[in-house]
């Protein structure tokens, strides 16, 4: 997995980025739209609100905001974690992704 400050590599495929330095590891479209959980289900993410909040569709069933934001999700087999992008939409990015930029911030 490649990852880039700045964005401009997608981590799971090598393609272009988005070119998101507030989310350096986010997916490409295309393999945001391709996540699935762990059993291989095809996985819906959206915002719970017009204020934000995470959505997780996955098997029939709908997972909100913290339980969905700790919900493994995989791309190319890579394990992922979504999250709600600060001003609307949804973020994905590889789980080792989340974790550097957290330890870089100094966050638990």
């Amino acid at each position: 997995m490649i990852w880039k400050i700045g964005g401009s590599i997608c981590p799971t495929c090598g393609g272009p980025g988005r070119e998101s330095p507030r989310h350096p590891g986010a997916l490409c479209q295309k393999c945001q739209a391709i996540v699935v959980d762990s059993a291989g289900n095809p996985a819906i993410l959206a915002n719970e609100s017009f204020s934000g909040g995470l959505k997780v569709t996955v098997g029939g069933k709908t997972i909100k905001s913290m339980e969905a934001e700790g919900l493994p999700l995989y791309t190319n087999g890579i394990e992922c974690r979504a999250k709600s992008y600060r001003f609307g939409g949804v973020v994905v990015q590889p789980l080792q992704v989340w974790q550097a930029l957290a330890d870089r911030r100094g966050c638990p």
